[in-house]
């Protein structure tokens, strides 16, 4: 389970105890007669158990809540996220990123990649004299940029992530 997920799954589960406990019936003198925590009864028999009950649940209730809206909501991708791609074939040559440690690398060539060296370290200038992405010799492995990774320069251009 990704990181992004883990605080949105626990705020389900706790939420789900949470209107568990705040819902299921309160036993009393050996029947369910005084309703739950969010649902008394009529006669008000049990307001100490109900009350406790319903401090219980809260308990589960704010955390599980508070969790769900930070993990997201489930609205999948953020806008202008940096996330790394599915994949290397995202990364086109010349391709400006940063990495997660503020290390920034230039994707090399088609022939580096296949040596095991698809990532180079970034020279000056990112376009030669004929307006091309400048790609050095690739110097580091797939593994080497720290992830998540940031595309800054595309085609001599600021990327808009």
């Amino acid at each position: 389970m990704s990181r992004e997920r883990l605080p949105r799954t626990l705020g389900f589960a706790a939420t789900v105890v949470g209107l568990f406990i705040g819902l299921s019936p309160i036993p009393h003198n050996g029947d369910n007669t005084c309703g739950s925590a969010f649902v008394p009864d009529g006669y008000f028999q049990c307001p100490a158990d109900q009350n406790a009950r319903r401090l219980l649940a809260g308990i589960f209730l704010i955390p599980g809540l508070i969790m769900i809206i930070a993990g997201g909501g489930g609205k999948g991708r953020k806008k202008g996220g940096s996330d790394d791609p599915p994949g290397p074939e995202r990364w086109q040559p010349g391709d400006l990123v940063i990495d997660a440690r503020g290390r920034l690398f230039v994707r090399a060539d088609g022939e580096d990649e296949r040596l095991g060296r698809p990532w180079a370290l970034p020279a000056h200038d990112t376009l030669d004299m004929s307006g091309r992405p400048m790609v050095p010799r690739g110097v580091a492995g797939e593994w080497e940029p720290t992830r998540p990774l940031a595309l800054l320069v595309r085609h001599g251009r600021p990327s808009r992530t």
